[in-house]
């Protein structure tokens, strides 16, 4: 992890799988939306199915059993 990032642990609520998050410390604003962080990396066990799509908001997914895990949980 670099200056300026911040990691989230995360908890599948389904399955239990544990990992993590990096976000970049900085929020961006865009127009119409607002302010918004950056999703930097996701640990294995989850991906991003928005990562090739940097307009839209993260995905994280469990790689277990394929639950959308919500940011607002904690693990």
């Amino acid at each position: 992890m670099v200056r300026g990032q911040f990691a989230v642990p995360i908890r599948c609520r389904s399955c239990g799988q544990a990992g993590s998050v990096e976000w970049d410390q900085h929020c961006r604003f865009e127009p119409g939306i607002g302010f918004r962080r950056r999703l930097v990396l996701v640990s294995s066990g989850f991906r991003n199915e928005f990562a090739s799509m940097p307009s839209r908001e993260p995905k994280i997914v469990c790689d277990v059993c394929g639950t959308v895990q919500s940011e607002r949980e904690p693990a």
